[in-house]
């Protein structure tokens, strides 16, 4: 029996897929809960009837082929799960981890946090939550253009 269970991917739970495959008197049963890809699809199930094993592997394959293609042409795979601003935070405190060598109490030069996340966040959002960082006390500024975190994570 072949079975494709839950799967995390880009933030998204696919559906489950189940596949069987069973020995019958003159031949085998192929069956699954994916209603594609058959010759006999019912209430979104399908059943098909091969003589040899080798055929029945065909099919399961087939069946997940198809499966995965519905799913791109869904965009399922696509889609991302949105940027929240507590991911923003944690990368800006990631980023000036990583400036400061590992130690949280060196300063940090706002252009090269800048810098370091470019091209993943707007310099605009960078600001913004650079200054709610500030006002909320997590950071601080210990000489102009340079930031600093007021406690270890």
């Amino acid at each position: 029996m072949a079975k494709v269970t839950d799967t995390p991917l880009e933030g998204r739970w696919l559906p489950r897929l189940k596949i069987s495959i069973n020995e019958i008197d003159n031949g085998f049963m192929v069956e699954s809960n994916y209603g594609g890809a058959s010759d006999d699809v019912e209430k979104g199930k399908t059943t098909r009837y091969v003589k040899t094993l080798p055929e029945a592997q065909e099919v399961v394959g087939e069946i997940v082929d198809e499966f995965v293609r519905h799913l791109e042409d869904a965009k399922f795979i696509s889609k991302v799960r949105p940027i929240t601003l507590r991911d923003r935070f944690n990368a800006i405190l990631d980023a000036m981890t990583t400036l400061s060598g590992g130690d949280e109490a060196t300063a940090v030069s706002e252009e090269a946090l800048m810098a370091a996340l470019h091209g993943k966040y707007k310099s605009e959002d960078i600001t913004a939550c650079v200054g709610q960082l500030i006002r909320d006390g997590i950071l601080y500024s210990p000489k102009p253009k340079y930031l600093r975190r007021t406690a270890p994570r």
